[in-house]
This record gives C-alpha cells, sequence and structure tokens, in this order.
C-alpha cells in the first residue's frame, strides 16, 4: 500500500484530492461487483 500513497501522505492525512480517488475507487468496486453479480445471477 505504501507504493500507492503520495510521497509525504499517511495513512492518517485525508486530503481532497484523496478523497476524490477513494470515492472513484469505491464506485469501480461497486461496479465490479454488480457486474459480477450480475454474470453469476444470469448463468444460473
Amino acid at each position: 500500500m505504501s507504493d500507492q500513497l503520495i510521497q509525504g501522505d499517511t495513512l492518517y492525512d485525508y486530503t481532497e484530492e484523496r478523497e476524490v480517488i477513494e470515492a472513484e475507487t469505491d464506485a469501480k468496486i461497486r461496479d465490479v461487483a454488480c457486474y459480477l453479480s450480475s454474470v453469476i445471477t444470469n448463468k444460473g
């Protein structure tokens, strides 16, 4: 995880940029989860 942190950033620093990145990541994870759920549901 440390490779993905901006230099000088820590797990406790919460910047606006980090908030945006985390929100985008969460949305993409939800998209993948919904896709996988639909694939599994449509198979059975």
